[in-house]
């Protein structure tokens, strides 16, 4: 009887993690799939890839982002913009030299909480930065307040990111919502905070506009 008992609570364990690990598959650019063993650097360059891609579609007369910077573990890279020196706990857009940086601790914190989205919210916020600084104000929509914060409409570039990739099956099909709502969570701001980018209920707003609605409904 306790074989029969601990053999089910295996069998339990093992579904449990099979779903969570079906929720966040991922298939690379090139086609393979990732494991916990996937270098993140592999998985940052991979998911500019598929920004860049989608970028071009949406804003062919734009410059994409060809060159951006990767952090390794317990390094750090001086900013192209403050010249400070940043350490790997942080991704950043530089408007300057027109770079995103992805910091690898920070990647792989999100990476635990949401699993591949959480990379890809990552850069398509930092991307949001880029465009947004470029293109003209349009029409605001009806779902989210009409003056979006430069954060908000950040976090709204990330989901329309997430949802290209997503209808292109660079994600898994199974419902991203769960996974977007871990990865807002985790980076939600308290409100007192420097550099405020939102609780998680407005990051999470944004990311679902432009997960609803694509890129040309975060313009400010």
């Amino acid at each position: 009887m306790r074989i029969k008992e601990y053999s089910a609570a295996i069998c339990a364990v093992v579904v449990v993690v099979a779903v969570a690990a079906g929720l966040y598959s991922y298939k690379l650019y090139t086609g393979r799939h990732i494991s916990y063993d996937t270098p993140m650097g592999v998985m940052f360059e991979d998911v500019m890839a598929v920004a860049n891609e989608f970028a071009q579609e949406m804003y062919p007369d734009e410059d994409m982002i060809d060159d951006w910077v990767f952090i390794p573990k317990n390094t750090s890279v001086r900013s192209g913009c403050s010249g400070d020196m940043l350490g790997d706990d942080n991704s950043f857009y530089c408007g300057s030299n027109e770079k995103i940086y992805g910091g690898e601790s920070q990647l792989w914190s999100l990476y635990a909480q949401s699993g591949i989205v959480g990379v890809y919210f990552v850069v398509g916020h930092e991307y949001g930065h880029h465009f947004l600084s470029r293109v003209g104000s349009v029409a605001s929509s009806r779902k989210i307040r009409s003056s979006f914060h430069n954060e908000q409409g950040a976090d709204c570039y990330a989901g329309a990111l997430i949802a290209y990739a997503h209808t292109r099956g660079y994600l898994s099909e199974r419902p991203l919502s769960l996974a977007a709502q871990r990865t807002t969570m985790a980076v939600a701001d308290p409100v007192s905070i420097q550099g405020y980018h939102g609780a998680y209920h407005e990051r999470y707003d944004a990311y679902s506009h432009g997960a609803t609605y694509g890129a040309i409904a975060c313009e400010r």
